[in-house]
């Protein structure tokens, strides 16, 4: 495994020098590590093991990719000050890296609440308990996308050019968005989660020695990151945004398998009585309102 690992890092490098990139490190900084670690996420699909988690593990490759690319328009646009981009591409150059950003966030949602393909379409069957959690799990990216607009779409200048500055107050909404989720997920009751989760409960093999193993793991990718940023583009705030974006994407993943391996919890048999968060009510309906009182700032006072 490790040869393989090496090997298709090696191709990567390599592939990345001929297509003229030898400049990354100075094009993304800190994030040049989601980078080198895309080919060791693919590889990790093609394992048995964690079959049941592909589609989320390839949705992963692909909102790391994005914020590759949002990194690299980023600096690409500020170099180019006075690149002039039509109003249909300046809308989908900012907004299309965002909207695959959230693929791992909805496929996990769907492995973990049993939202199974049809036969063999792409579409997917949302039992109609299941609606409002399917339902929220757009919105709640959707709406802080929308309510912010005004700055992604035409945004301040602010440290950058007109476009380039619009992947920040983007990757700010997105990440609005991702938090809103994690909060929804962990409102959540237990039991509901239990019940629906119950192919994902026997996939998960829990073990604390893991987690002790992973944080020197990721020390060395955040001081190699930090390393990259301070040498290369100290753009400290575009870095953060990166790295917030995947972090609830671990706090969901890390709630549900805690209630699903959970000391305590005893399997459900029978179907509880569904208790998913509405956002006709409490701190959800308060976050909704923030969200339409910024946009109607953002649209009135920009």
């Amino acid at each position: 495994m490790f040869l393989m690992t090496s090997l298709l890092i090696l191709a990567w490098i390599i592939v990345s020098i001929l297509l003229g990139m030898h400049n990354i490190e100075r094009e993304l900084g800190g994030v040049v590590v989601f980078f080198y670690s895309l080919p060791i996420i693919s590889f990790l699909a093609c394992k048995q093991k964690y079959a049941i988690f592909r589609l989320v593990i390839l949705s992963l490759v692909i909102c790391l990719s994005s914020i590759i690319i949002i990194n690299y328009l980023y600096m690409s646009l500020n170099y180019h000050r006075n690149v002039n981009i039509v109003t249909l591409l300046d809308v989908y150059i900012l907004i299309a890296p965002l909207a695959l950003m959230t693929l791992p966030y909805i496929t996990l949602i769907e492995l973990s609440f049993g939202m199974r393909p049809i036969k063999s379409s792409i579409i997917y069957e949302v039992p109609e308990q299941l609606r409002l959690l399917a339902g929220f799990s757009i919105a709640s990216f959707l709406i802080p996308i929308l309510a912010l607009s005004p700055l992604i779409i035409n945004p301040l200048n602010v440290s950058a050019s007109k476009y380039a500055s619009g992947f920040i107050f983007g990757l700010l909404a997105f990440n609005l968005g991702a938090i809103w989720l994690f909060t929804y997920i962990r409102d959540i009751n237990a039991d509901t989660m239990i019940y629906f989760s119950v192919r994902l409960k026997h996939a998960i093999f829990y073990n604390p020695n893991n987690v002790y193993k992973i944080i020197p793991v990721v020390i060395v990718l955040v001081i190699w990151s930090v390393t990259e940023e301070f040498f290369f583009r100290r753009n400290w705030i575009l870095l953060l945004e990166s790295f917030a974006s995947i972090v609830p994407l671990f706090l969901i993943f890390s709630r549900i398998t805690k209630i699903l391996v959970g000391s305590g919890i005893n399997p459900v048999s029978v179907q509880p009585e569904v208790g998913f968060p509405s956002l006709r009510n409490g701190k959800h309906f308060g976050i909704l309102i923030m969200f339409i009182m910024v946009g109607f700032v953002c649209w009135i006072f920009y």
